[in-house]
Formats: C-alpha cells, structure tokens, sequence
C-alpha cells in the first residue's frame, strides 16, 4: 500500500489478488475481507462491481479538476486571429 504525495489516494498493488483469494475461495463477504487486509471497503465494492459487470470498466470516470473556462467563441477567435496573423507567437495571442 503506498500513499501519494500530491492527493490522498491509495494504490493496492497485491491487496487485490489478496482480495479476490479470500472473497472467492474463503466465501467471505467483502466487508469482512477488506477488514482482514485494512483495505477502504469501497476500493473493495468497487472491484466486486467491475468484477460482475464487464462493461463497468468502461464507464466514464468523473472528470476532476478544473474546468474549461474558455468557450467555443473564444476558440474560434483566438483561430480567426492565427490565421490572420500567422507569424503571430505565442504572447501576442496570449495578451489578447
């Protein structure tokens, strides 16, 4: 289990096999088996999830962070002016 710096997240590198050993083999129940390895019992649902259900690894993650500020037109401008002035440099578009 290693801890990030930068945000709290924690990566389970064998704890899942470990996991999944005890969930199928010792028929415990999640709740019990994440309590056995000190694993956050939603990490565990999770997996049980996507173990169930195949297309779930394919679901869209939330999208974190900030978002786009600029929009379409402000797009379409800062275009309209490179290809107007096409050996404009990057400050010159930045300070417009």
């Amino acid at each position: 289990m290693e801890l990030c710096n930068k945000r709290r997240c924690t990566f389970y590198s064998g704890e899942k096999t470990r996991f999944f050993h005890l969930f199928f083999s010792k028929c415990l129940s999640a709740s019990a088996a994440t309590k056995q390895l000190g694993i956050h019992i939603h990490a565990a649902q999770k997996w049980v999830k996507r173990y169930y259900d195949p297309e779930s690894i394919f679901e869209k993650k939330k999208k974190s962070g900030r978002h786009c500020i600029l929009g379409e037109e402000h797009k379409q401008f800062i275009l309209n002016y490179i290809d107007e002035n096409a050996s404009a440099v990057l400050t010159e578009v930045y300070c417009l």
